[in-house]
């Protein structure tokens, strides 16, 4: 814990140190000046020449799309296999899904009920 306000005593007196320096030599402490060297300057195409190489560039793909022959079907291996349609749920479907939903969880039901803004259930006794 002594090392800790040692070192922190250390940074204030520090700080204190440089912002007296910097009031009282302001110019020594100023970041040095940039010399400009001459570089040549690159100059950006405007917005309507850069569009015009686009259009070029989209219609000389569009002459590769047209040369290319048409692409085959898919093989038949690769296609998935195709699922069965669907039936009509019977009587019998009916009765056992009511049973399993009975006897899932709760045995007489669910009592619900919100808590925290969620809505909760439990079972009935």
């Amino acid at each position: 814990m002594a090392a800790f306000k040692i070192i922190s005593a250390a940074a204030a007196i520090g700080t204190l140190m440089l912002v007296a320096l910097h009031q009282r030599y302001p110019q020594s402490l100023a970041a040095p000046v940039a010399v400009l060297v001459e570089e040549p300057v690159v100059e950006v195409a405007a917005k309507g020449d850069r569009l015009d190489g686009l259009v070029k560039l989209r219609a000389e793909m569009m002459k590769a799309a047209a040369v290319r022959p048409p692409s085959e079907p898919a093989a038949s291996a690769g296609a998935p296999p195709e699922e069965p349609p669907l039936q009509q749920a019977t009587a019998e479907d009916l009765a056992q899904a009511r049973a399993e939903k009975r006897d899932s969880i709760c045995k007489h039901g669910r009592s619900y009920f919100m808590q925290d803004g969620r809505k909760m259930w439990r079972c009935r006794r």
